[in-house]
């Protein structure tokens, strides 16, 4: 209903309803190669092995990147005012902190070749003290960026008066806690980019084209008129699509690296972490 209480007629649905939605998945792009992430099954431990011989002599598999190959720096805090000791790798160097931390990169002529190659891929790992909630991160016992001195992102100032229930009859001191939740949409993250040597385009299931754009830009060193992207039908987000994710920026690295399209689509389970 519109506010005057008039029916108002949904234009979009026949062409949903018919399968003529263009999604990322189904977006055709020659000539393109696919990434897979290769990620950590444990929250936090140091890595002190890496084999990819097996992956590497795999039919279609082109490239397995680590850190040592991405020339990008550090992701740092979301805005200004956080903590700058906390940086994030866009893959990781030495040591993974959650389950999902990016670690390696499977270039491939397809997507199931890439992941049989993952799944091929070592990674050895010495187990370090992980960090299960919030009051026992609030400790600092177990920091997991040590150069940041706490595991603390951001604390908001407020004024306090210690005497402001001291003349109350019952004083309730409640935690609320919410629980976790993990938006499901129908169309998990996805994207594809081409570089054609001084622009790069990038199409993308985003929730806001303009801030990915923007996120590319700075990340990569481009100016915001060389970037553009593109937003099809876009099938949920639920607010997991705001913004650019390192994957998105990865893709983006790729092609500009290796001046071919490059996309990558997420797996359910990869969704879900």
């Amino acid at each position: 209903m519109s506010i005057l209480g008039t029916r108002v007629v949904r234009i979009e649905d026949p062409r949903f309803l018919t399968g003529e939605g263009t999604y990322i998945a189904n977006l055709p792009m020659p000539g393109a190669v696919h990434l897979t992430f290769v990620r950590s099954p444990i929250a936090h431990a140091t890595i002190t092995g890496f084999d990819a011989s097996e992956a590497l002599a795999m039919p279609g598999v082109r490239a397995v990147w680590t850190a040592a190959d991405i020339d990008l720096a550090p992701a740092g805090p979301a805005h200004a005012f956080m903590n700058k000791g906390i940086k994030f790798p866009y893959l990781a160097i030495d040591t993974v902190r959650y389950v999902g931390d990016l670690i390696a990169i499977v270039v491939s002529d397809d997507k199931s070749q890439g992941t049989d190659a993952a799944e091929t891929i070592i990674v050895d790992f010495e187990p370090l003290p992980v960090v299960l909630d919030m009051d026992y991160s609030f400790s600092n016992e177990v920091l997991l960026h040590p150069e940041a001195e706490t595991n603390v992102v951001l604390t908001f100032a407020a004024a306090s008066n210690d005497d402001i229930f001291a003349d109350c009859d019952v004083v309730v001191d409640l935690t609320i806690e919410n629980q976790r939740v993990a938006p499901a949409p129908m169309e998990v993250r996805a994207c594809v980019s081409s570089w054609d040597g001084t622009r790069l385009t990038q199409y993308a299931c985003s929730q806001g084209a303009h801030g990915a754009r923007d996120g590319l830009a700075e990340i990569l060193g481009i100016d915001k008129e060389n970037v553009r992207v593109i937003t099809p039908d876009v099938g949920g987000g639920f607010g997991a699509k705001s913004g650019v994710y390192p994957e998105e920026i990865l893709v983006g690295w790729a092609a500009r690296k290796l001046g071919i399209p490059v996309r990558w689509t997420e797996t359910r389970t990869e969704n879900m972490l």
